[in-house]
């Protein structure tokens, strides 16, 4: 899998002296609120830890969140409709790193990242 590191409009935080693996991510829903993001945590619409059965332009598995070495990356499962971050529409079958602030667009859903 191809690994690309989008480019993006955030502020880097110095981390100090914490540890990669003591921060957690979230995905802010304006409905749902805030979900934890684990490891391999899938979206969609059937097939999916986090379901979004009645949205028509979500895929069954629409796409996959990955963290490594503390990092955040989204993969586009090569979802009908595509997967979109901070406006801009992603290659399936790509992962990209992304950062607190980004938002994404999966099917009509809307999301932000968050971490604590």
């Amino acid at each position: 899998m191809r690994r690309v590191y989008h480019s993006l409009k955030y502020r880097i935080f110095d981390t100090g002296k914490l540890k990669c693996d003591e921060y957690m991510y979230y995905l802010k829903h304006e409905k749902q609120g805030l979900i934890k993001i684990e490891n391999g945590l899938k979206i969609g619409r059937k097939n999916a830890d986090i379901l979004f059965r009645n949205d028509e332009f979500m895929s069954s598995t629409h796409c996959q969140f990955r963290i490594v070495k503390g990092k955040l990356y989204i993969i586009d499962l090569s979802s009908k409709n595509g997967t979109i971050i901070n406006a801009e529409k992603v290659a399936p079958e790509v992962e990209y790193l992304i950062m607190p602030g980004t938002s994404l667009e999966v099917g009509d859903q809307k999301f932000q990242i968050i971490q604590k």
